[in-house]
């Protein structure tokens, strides 16, 4: 009779995995053929009571987590900006900018051409300044074009003495982002919880399962409950033996059930009350 109670709920849960495939005369088993209704289940599950946007908005609160990283990211940026070899790449880097942009005749051109249209814009037609600027040019035996083009290439220079300033925006550059703190946090946490309202966490765990094919479904459940299936296993073994006992001395049998479970369940509040002393 244990055997039986064994083997009956060994063969239970094996049906709930086999047959993979839909056979004609066995079926298919009960997770497979249920495939798409447990993966719709299981992202209601996740969605509405583990995971959703109200959940995780509420976490963020509690955990502070966008103040904290706020102040490492502005401790990180003076450690940065305070080395001197960053400022001098800086720097560097700032002035081969220009330095490569105004080298390339098409872009100095265009810059150039800019730059007459502008001042010929805050010109009025006739006035003395167009006429001196006209006999600069003249005198200079240059077009405008060439003269502004000329100035360009000698910018470079003009840009590294001007860089001397940035140090003292980088000076300050910690200091005014702790000064407007609360005004970045409140921008991230909306940047943030509009994203997250945007995550439809029901749709991505519900189409993840659904391409799981049924030897992964399968795998995904036993490694999740497998202790627990062969609990079972063991506990129709046990069953059956006790009620083999049970048909052959009813009386004798059924007293040292009692017994037993008497004494299980005893066992069973004690520890679990030590448990809770020890918690407490």
């Amino acid at each position: 009779s244990g055997l039986i109670g064994f083997l009956t709920n060994w063969l239970a849960i094996t049906m709930l995995f086999r047959p993979a495939q839909r056979r004609p005369i066995f079926g298919q088993g009960l997770v497979p053929a249920q495939k798409d209704r447990i993966a719709f289940r299981l992202a209601a599950a996740v969605s509405e009571d583990l995971i959703n946007p109200d959940i995780i908005k509420q976490k963020i609160q509690e955990s502070n987590a966008i103040s904290k990283y706020r102040a490492q990211a502005t401790e990180y940026i003076r450690e940065v900006i305070d080395d001197p070899e960053f400022r001098a790449d800086l720097k560097s880097l700032a002035v081969n900018y220009v330095d490569e942009m105004v080298a390339q005749p098409e872009v100095r051109a265009n810059i150039a051409e800019s730059i007459i249209h502008q001042i010929e814009n805050n010109i009025e037609e006739n006035s003395f300044e167009k006429v001196a600027l006209k006999a600069y040019s003249f005198i200079k035996g240059q077009e405008m074009q060439t003269l502004v083009e000329d100035a360009l290439t000698k910018l470079p220079g003009g840009v590294e003495k001007g860089l001397d300033k940035l140090d003292n925006f980088l000076d300050t550059l910690p200091d005014k982002i702790e000064a407007n703190s609360s005004t970045i946090e409140n921008i991230v946490t909306s940047l943030l919880y509009k994203l997250i309202n945007q995550l439809d966490v029901h749709s991505l765990v519900e189409d993840n399962l659904r391409e799981y094919d049924e030897q992964r479904l399968e795998k995904l459940i036993k490694n999740a409950s497998n202790d627990q299936l062969q609990y079972i296993q063991y506990l129709g073994a046990v069953l059956g033996t006790l009620g083999g006992f049970i048909i052959w001395k009813p009386i004798g049998s059924l007293a040292l059930l009692i017994l037993i479970i008497s004494i299980t369940l005893g066992l069973d509040n004690l520890l679990h009350w030590m448990k809770k002393k020890n918690i407490q």
